[in-house]
């Protein structure tokens, strides 16, 4: 090949690299941008699965406490009605 020939083919070369490297760049500047859009979105998702938690921690708290009270209020109508049954089988 003269030495044309080879100052065409480094050319070509030195443009493909080019291409190549610009290519590669603008791809991984786009995957770096949807990378971020996912990672703010898995932390927004994760701020409400957080704020869903500490509701449903809040309703079990209120949840339990009504228990408690009910337990305590069914215990005192048991007393009642076992002092009723007492009287009734007296009088009876």
């Amino acid at each position: 090949m003269s030495d044309a020939g080879w100052g065409i083919v480094f050319v070509v070369a030195l443009t493909a690299i080019v291409s190549a490297v610009i290519t590669v760049t603008i791809w991984q500047a786009f995957k770096t941008q949807q990378r971020r859009i996912e990672t703010n979105a898995t932390i927004e998702g994760e701020a409400v699965y957080r704020t869903l938690l500490e509701d449903v921690g809040s309703v079990q708290r209120d949840l339990s406490i009504g228990q408690r009270t009910m337990i305590e209020e069914l215990a005192q109508v048991r007393l009642r009605l076992t002092a009723i049954e007492t009287l009734l089988r007296e009088v009876g």
